[in-house]
């Protein structure tokens, strides 16, 4: 018998097992067995109908029939399985997003709130330390997202941050997973909290007369906020890129300001404010300055999925990606840190953009530009956050949307049609073991045409999607709301940014993966976990240790009122 080639019907690479083309074991040997017989009297009319029925079970089934006729309904685990992975991956290397899309994605992820606080944490630490903690951190966290990206490429099936460092800790049997999510939750929600803070704040000083306060403006940015919800990530890349352009226009206008304030008026960088060499405004401020510096890279979460999503012809150029992107985020923030601790020296804020708003004999028109652009930075970066947020809520309530059963590939073309025709003799293949959970109706009714059944199929999909995607509205809608609801009850800019910066941010950014390294690598040589670069992680791990607990002192004890 002549078999069509096998066509994936794998469910997106972003579902949970629960939509998996296999059903589960409990259900199986529980299905019907389907037998047919032909009538045809011409062998040439056999041969095409075999060919035609070939087609029909390899496109629905999603596996090479003629394995599967061979056995009369036996199947050989391991090749189904080798042909899922094969399918995954095959599915996997459809990404949609160019190298550019990622590139904007990842340096609006990195270039955000925390440029506006540089100034502010180079005032801490002073000249000398400043600049090398920012340098430091930058290459601590470059370290560990190579890790993350290297580790999620080995294995396919890792789609997340969570599954990430999920699966080194496995080896340890220790299921950190809900740990994990639950930090991971609450760290994205209070990044989006900032944002929506920084957002409402910002437009609140800018449009004085209105006599709206700011959190009349935090009311108002769900509805800027709740259409970029269902927005896909390759899309969001263009809010990404308005964030990058607003982001750059801002360090422009700083740069010019200070470069062109008039002579002895505060704000000029040829007539510098008062500043330190060393930290000279107590160690606390000191600990809160590694958590403002450190919320500058924290693009874990997103990054190894904005590297999944990259174009085939693109997969190869990840790490220049994450290269490109900590280079111009460090260019970014070391300008805007240094020129802004010269213009207002000690006495800088955590917003360099209102400082600047409020200073005498710089163009107004620039600074009134300079404003909008910390306006609208932020919002053009919450749609990133509340994407994460999405799809962590709605694969644990099984509510993310899937692809039509009965189609086999991701571009969802219609398989072509094929006429009612007798079955082979001899072709026996039992329902449980090998079809779709989605499609096992299918064969329940012998009397019933095969077409039919899969329109019923189609149909109850589409009835499921339907409910889903109301569930979907929903959810998405709630947790905006919690955002602005919790932006309103802790309205304070600094602590939060430097909170997150802080405990979060080492753990997510730095400790897990280093660790997560060290286990899944363990016993493994030339993978980096033994030498001088074992040691050399140890002493990363116990320095961001010492950052996070002196981040969170800050915090509570250190930070400005």
């Amino acid at each position: 018998m002549v078999s069509s080639p096998a066509l994936s019907t794998s469910s997106s690479s972003a579902l949970p097992s629960e939509t998996s083309t296999l059903l589960p074991p409990s259900h199986r040997g529980h299905g019907h067995r389907r037998s047919a017989s032909s009538s045809s009297s011409h062998p040439e009319d056999e041969e095409e109908e075999e060919e035609d029925v070939g087609s029909m079970l390899s496109r629905v089934i999603g596996v090479d029939i003629e394995e599967y006729s061979k056995g009369y309904g036996t199947v050989d685990h391991s090749k189904r399985q080798h042909a899922r992975v094969e399918e995954e991956d095959e599915e996997e290397e459809e990404g949609r997003s160019t190298f550019w899309q990622a590139l904007f994605n990842t340096v609006g992820d990195l270039v955000g709130t925390g440029l506006l606080a540089c100034p502010l944490a180079i005032a801490y630490c002073g000249w000398i330390v400043g600049p090398i903690l920012l340098l430091f951190l930058g290459f601590l966290t470059h370290r560990t997202l190579i890790i993350l990206v290297k580790i999620s490429l080995e294995d396919r099936s890792l789609r997340t941050y969570v599954d990430i460092i999920g699966k080194c800790f496995e080896k340890k049997k220790f299921n950190i997973r809900p740990y994990l999510t639950a930090l991971f939750v609450f760290e994205v929600f209070a990044w989006t909290m900032t944002l929506v803070i920084l957002s409402s704040d910002t437009l609140n000083a800018l449009l004085p007369n209105l006599g709206l306060t700011s959190n009349h403006f935090k009311l108002l940015s769900f509805f800027l906020i709740f259409p970029t919800a269902f927005l896909p990530l390759h899309l969001l890349s263009f809010t990404s890129l308005l964030g990058i352009i607003s982001s750059f226009f801002l360090v422009a206008i700083i740069l010019f300001n200070g470069f062109f304030a008039p002579a002895g008026a505060p704000g000029s960088i040829f007539h510098p404010a008062p500043t330190d060499l060393w930290p000279s405004l107590g160690w606390l401020k000191m600990g809160a300055s590694g958590g403002l510096f450190m919320s500058l890279w924290g693009g874990h979460a997103i990054v190894p999925s904005v590297v999944r999503d990259l174009r085939p012809e693109d997969k190869d150029k990840w790490r220049r990606l994450i290269d490109a992107s900590y280079i111009i985020a460090l260019l970014a923030s070391g300008s805007v840190g240094a020129a802004g601790y010269l213009m207002f020296g000690r006495e800088v804020s955590d917003e360099i953009s209102l400082d600047i708003a409020n200073t005498p004999g710089v163009s107004v028109l620039l600074t009134t530009l300079a404003v909008w652009m910390v306006a609208i930075n932020p919002l053009c970066k919450i749609p990133m956050g509340i994407k994460m947020l999405n799809d962590i809520v709605e694969i644990a309530l099984s509510i993310y949307p899937s692809r039509n059963p009965t189609l086999p590939s991701r571009a969802q073309t219609p398989a072509p049609s094929r006429p009612s025709s007798p079955k082979p003799d001899g072709v026996k293949i039992h329902a449980s073991e090998v079809l779709n959970p989605n499609l096992s109706d299918i064969i329940e009714n012998d009397d019933d045409d095969d077409i039919e059944s899969e329109q019923q199929v189609v149909a109850r999909w589409r009835k499921q999607e339907r409910t889903k995607g109301g569930w979907r509205v929903v959810t998405r809608t709630g947790i905006i709301v919690v955002i602005i609801a919790l932006s309103i009850i802790f309205p304070s800019f600094e602590a939060l940014l430097a909170f997150l910066g802080s405990a979060p941010a080492f753990g997510v950014s730095a400790i897990l993966p280093l660790l997560g390294k060290k286990l899944l690598y363990s016993g493994q040589k030339n993978r980096g976990v033994d030498g001088w670069e074992a040691i050399l992680d140890w002493v990363f791990i116990a320095l961001a240790v010492v950052g996070a607990a002196g981040g969170l002192a800050g915090v509570f004890f250190g930070v400005r009122d």
